[in-house]
């Protein structure tokens, strides 16, 4: 109201005009001080509160009157809360079957993939649920929701009542996501939340959700290196030893050992400090490109997860010839050079790709027995010789016309084959 004057018996505890320039309404009034009677006083007689209140004729106020008692530490109110708290909930097959209709309402209307792209203010960010409590920046231990909330996002009971203590009045026993009314009689404890904080790591601290109640993990705190051992100070000091002792006794309080004749070594100087970038914006532009990519990887994670990702074409397998530098080969996994070996496989007159595409560096291919590669073995020399369109192949993967482009119709009808193993000057690269 814009005034009022508030008497206990006949004494004013509270006084506010309507004219004062601080129009913040007053918090909770403590009268506890105001109501002790004296010993003498008789204790049958009803205690008188009233008020004095200027308001508007269409406004109407009431005054309440609340009764504490004192419950000790808050820990133990806290326990006391939560077990009331948890007394007036539902059974949990209710409560969750509630909140799986609540969480396909709302990721149905806050879909990314259905916003107009002309809409500049469109939802781009994927549904996700934070496991982290808003108000103490902690894992959430009892999932808690205010009766009309139907946001995604929970928050902790626990955390929730030590905020409630020093809020301001006007943001008093509401929800900290979307500033509802969430009184602690009517607070909902959130099944499909908590189900979900159950399942995961500690270290899980966001999970993208679908309206089918799916959900898959999508950020991780990870852990911090602790660098302190390397500014841990002086070293500290060794204990004498008894043998210390007797050597000092010896030199008659001098030294324990002679002064060594090298030169004092010097301090380490210290490293010059990094230069700055001299681009600032460049520094941003570079963050908000990574953030972009972070949001479109977790949107496409959230269209698989959702079931409306466009199916992956398999890729078809093109690779033949020589192998690139730093390619790993299928046998020993070592990195080669470039040219240090050659692929299984080769590109077809119709333009099919045939092979099992396994990488073979030079020194596999010149160990290979005939059971691991059949007959069919080149060196770096022949093959260098065959020109750019060279390829070769596990004689298990040719096919008879393979077999017929690799050895030549005059071979064929010969019966003879080439062989690498009897080239000469074949040399090998790898790493």
């Amino acid at each position: 109201p814009a005034g009022i004057s508030l008497f206990v018996e006949d004494r004013r505890v509270l006084l506010k005009k309507p004219d004062e320039d601080d129009q913040t309404p007053p918090g909770p009034l403590d009268i506890s001080n105001c109501i002790v009677r004296a010993p003498g006083d008789l204790a049958g007689l009803p205690m008188k509160v009233s008020a004095a209140v200027t308001a508007k004729k269409s406004e109407q106020w009431a005054l309440g009157l609340v009764l504490i008692e004192p419950m000790g530490k808050m820990d133990m109110v806290c326990r006391h809360i939560i077990k009331k708290v948890q007394a007036k909930q539902m059974p949990e097959e209710d409560r969750k079957r509630l909140d799986l209709e609540r969480i396909f309402a709302w990721v149905t209307a806050h879909r990314p993939d259905r916003v107009s792209k002309k809409d500049t203010l469109r939802n781009v960010e994927p549904p996700v649920m934070k496991l982290t409590c808003c108000t103490s920046l902690m894992r959430i231990s009892l999932a808690t929701r205010g009766p009309m909330c139907d946001h995604l996002q929970c928050f902790d009971l626990e955390s929730y009542i030590h905020t409630m203590r020093s809020i301001p009045p006007k943001h008093a026993w509401c929800c900290p996501i979307c500033d509802r009314p969430a009184p602690l009689h009517r607070l909902r404890l959130d099944a499909f939340a908590q189900s979900v904080i159950d399942a995961t790591e500690p270290n899980v601290t966001e999970v993208l959700v679908a309206d089918t109640g799916a959900w898959e993990v999508s950020a991780v705190d990870e852990p911090m290196d602790d660098d302190s051992s390397e500014d841990d100070g002086p070293p500290i000091p060794r204990k004498p030893t008894m043998v210390d002792l007797q050597q000092a006794a010896l030199n008659l309080g001098r030294a324990f050992s002679a002064p060594s004749s090298r030169l004092p070594a010097q301090a380490p100087q210290a490293s010059p400090p990094p230069r700055r970038s001299r681009s600032p914006k460049r520094k941003d532009k570079d963050k908000g490109k990574k953030e972009e990519s972070e949001v479109d990887k977790k949107r496409e994670n959230w269209e698989k997860l959702q079931g409306i990702a466009k199916p992956e074409e398999p890729k078809e397998e093109t690779r033949f010839g020589w192998l690139p530098e730093n390619a790993h080969c299928s046998k020993c996994e070592k990195s080669v050079v470039d040219k240090g070996g050659v692929y299984c496989g080769r590109k077809r007159p119709n333009g099919e790709y045939v092979g099992c595409f396994e990488e073979i560096c030079w020194k596999c291919m010149n160990k290979a027995n005939k059971k691991e590669f059949g007959s069919v073995k080149t060196s770096k020399t022949e093959f260098s010789s065959l020109g750019p369109e060279a390829w070769w192949m596990h004689e298990k993967c040719m096919s008879a016309e393979d077999k017929k482009e690799y050895f030549g119709e005059s071979d064929e009808d010969d019966g003879k084959k080439k062989d690498a193993s009897d080239d000469e000057g074949g040399t090998f690269a790898w790493l």
